[in-house]
């Protein structure tokens, strides 16, 4: 009886056991995504769930492939590292693929296109005609007493050349030279009433001169002026990377930014995250910032608009693309996903809406 009991035990061990290990093996792994706030690619919302270019996509390559996840979020410059180890299974946000990543991660073919841009002020173009005031202010003590000097000077050596031949405009010594600096002053502003006029040759001589040098320096006040202006208005004195050597310059730890100023001998500070260095260009503490593009646009756009730009120049190029380990059996199957929905007509409305702002 001990046995055919013990027979029955052992012969239900067999048949649970195999069923128990493959209702166990049945049941996938939930996947570790590491992310981190790099928008329009991956965003932090307020409720804590996260949105974004990379995280839609991501989302849908799960779905594509019935795999659970979560998200995982990682500190400004962790992520790379945590992926190498092996610590999440793919990092979703705004990784760009480059030599020095490639050596030590897989990548999934590129979703989206890219490069650095650079950040600047934008504030005080509104303040423009307040600085051209300040401007002007300064130089006009210098500017008047050197006109009231020439001007003295020419009235004077005016009545010196007329008083004896010119007695009706020129006679007597107050009147003479009042009148001879009221001659320089008329006709170096063009104005020339005619009232008083040099009829000797050295008057006449002394008039022409004062006539040329009058307009000269007409020409080159109303020109230094506009000058003033023009820099004043412009919305910075950085147009390309090569004005970057000139200017204090930030951009983010351990991003292509920093990588490139590095490799170009550039002096710069580095910020734990966009938004710092967008904070202290705003502030002045620096004069540029030079980042992933897109993303320097959203925050402006979110953050800092009206008070900073992201100027028309694209440089160091680069393509976005979902890390993960090496040797990751992820990568075929992400690929496939990945290029079906890139493809497809909606995968456009998807980059348009974080994209397009």
């Amino acid at each position: 009886m001990t046995r055919l009991l013990l027979g029955i035990c052992v012969h239900l061990l067999v048949c649970v056991i195999p069923a128990f290990a493959q209702s166990n093996q049945s049941e996938p792994p939930i996947l570790v995504i590491g992310t981190q706030h790099a928008p329009p690619f991956a965003m932090k919302l307020a409720d804590g769930s996260w949105d974004g270019v990379s995280v839609e996509l991501w989302r849908e390559i799960a779905s594509d492939n019935n795999w659970d996840f979560e998200f995982l979020e990682m500190e400004p410059g962790d992520l790379i590292a945590a992926t190498q180890r092996g610590d999440v299974d793919a990092a979703v946000a705004a990784t760009a693929v480059t030599s020095e990543r490639e050596r030590v991660l897989d990548f999934s073919h590129p979703f989206y296109s890219s490069g650095l841009g650079i950040a600047v002020r934008k504030a005080y173009r509104q303040d423009w005609g307040v600085d051209l005031i300040q401007l002007l202010a300064r130089q006009f003590l210098s500017l008047l007493a050197f006109f009231i000097t020439v001007t003295v000077c020419i009235g004077g050596f005016m009545w010196l050349a007329e008083r004896q031949h010119n007695p009706d405009h020129f006679g007597g010594v107050l009147d003479g030279l009042g009148h001879g600096i009221w001659w320089a002053v008329v006709t170096m502003t063009t104005v020339g009433y005619g009232d008083k006029t040099p009829r000797t040759l050295a008057g006449r001589v002394l008039a022409v001169f004062w006539m040329l040098i009058g307009v000269v320096s007409l020409t080159i006040v109303t020109g230094s002026i506009a000058a003033q202006m023009t820099v004043l208005q412009l919305d910075s004195p950085i147009h390309s990377p090569a004005d970057l050597s000139r200017v204090r310059t930030g951009t983010v730890l351990h991003s292509e930014g920093e990588s490139y100023l590095r490799m170009h001998g550039y002096g710069f500070q580095v910020f734990p995250t966009a938004q710092a260095a967008l904070h202290a260009l705003i502030h002045h503490d620096i004069d540029a910032v030079v980042y992933d593009y897109p993303t320097m646009r959203y925050e402006i756009h979110d953050r800092f608009s009206g008070l900073a730009e992201v100027l028309p120049v694209l440089f160091q190029e680069e393509s976005h693309a979902i890390a993960m380990p090496p040797g990751s059996e992820l990568r075929k199957p992400i690929n496939i996903s990945l290029l079906r929905i890139i493809s497809a007509p909606q995968w456009k409305n998807t980059e348009h809406r974080h994209m397009g702002r």
